[in-house]
């Protein structure tokens, strides 16, 4: 997780998306924002495994950073901010066992979608070969909550 003091002092690299997300006690109400604002694909299918599925992907997006700010946390019940944050814990581990296992077999992963997906051009095979680099950020003032809730379920 990465907090921010001034969401306009994100750090941002040039291959970036960015997206703000408010988090809301009404899933269907996220679940639309995350639709529109991460330009979720046509089969999104706007339930929690579906949700877990697309922020594990990102296929469908050019940029090699995805920088995900998480707003209105303060608005949360306890249990609902507690499992987006575990949510976005479990997400953001997934990318970097990945981007390490990644730099480890580069060559051998790029070398084995050559092979199953040779219908693809290269560019095609490096935007799904290539690791992305997801990063959740929340607000500094919630840091200990958030940290507090992490540490509950024993991710942090």
């Amino acid at each position: 997780m990465y907090y921010y003091r001034d969401i306009n002092e994100v750090e941002t690299e040039i291959n970036s998306f960015v997206a703000k997300l408010d988090l809301t006690d009404n899933f269907q109400d996220f679940m639309e924002q995350c639709n529109v604002k991460l330009k979720f694909p046509d089969y999104f299918g706007f339930n929690w495994e579906a949700l877990r599925d697309c922020l594990e992907d990102f296929s469908w997006l050019d940029e090699s950073t995805i920088i995900i700010i998480i707003d209105s946390v303060h608005l949360l019940s306890k249990s609902n901010l507690r499992d987006y944050a575990r949510l976005f814990c479990e997400v953001e581990k997934k990318w970097i066992e990945y981007g390490v296992k990644y730099n480890l077999e580069r060559d051998e992963i790029y070398n084995q979608y050559r092979r199953q997906l040779r219908w693809l051009s290269e560019n095609e095979i490096k935007k799904i070969a290539v690791p992305r680099d997801v990063k959740f950020y929340f607000n500094e003032n919630e840091k200990e909550y958030i940290e507090g809730l992490i540490k509950d379920f024993g991710d942090g």
